[in-house]
């Protein structure tokens, strides 16, 4: 390990860097869900084992197969953009989805805005949710 942010001791300093992995997700339909993930962090579709890899530039996903999945969502992952144009973007990205895809997607997406944050919401084929969010400028 090596890189950014501090750990203070009483006598030393370490400096700490941690990269994410992949992230693992159980999906009722991976191949949906594939899809969907590929155009939101414009990554490459991968197979990969029993399972789909996605492929970005700043995040690895494995998607599997689960198809007893509950519709309780079993977590929320939360993304931070630097910019509103970023949020923008991905919004637009959304809207070709639903077209391409048709509007009976399975997913669910708001736009919310108040006067510190702007962030996306949006609910997956499996419950899950996903926040993009930016600072107000």
């Amino acid at each position: 390990m090596s890189g950014k942010g501090s750990l203070w001791g009483p006598f030393f300093c370490y400096t700490l860097y941690m990269e994410l992995g992949k992230v693992i997700l159980y999906s009722k339909n991976k191949e949906k869900l594939a899809q969907l993930m590929s155009e939101v962090f414009d990554g490459d579709i991968l197979p990969v084992d029993n399972g789909i890899g996605i492929d970005g530039e700043n995040i690895k996903l494995l998607l599997l197969d689960h198809p007893k999945r509950s519709l309780v969502p079993s977590s929320i992952l939360d993304f931070y953009l630097d910019t509103k144009e970023e949020l923008l973007e991905l919004e637009n990205k959304l809207n070709f989805y639903s077209y391409r895809h048709g509007q009976d997607l399975g997913i669910t997406y708001e736009k919310i805005e108040n006067e510190d944050l702007s962030y996306l919401l949006i609910k997956d084929f499996d419950n899950r949710e996903w926040k993009f969010s930016t600072k107000v400028q």
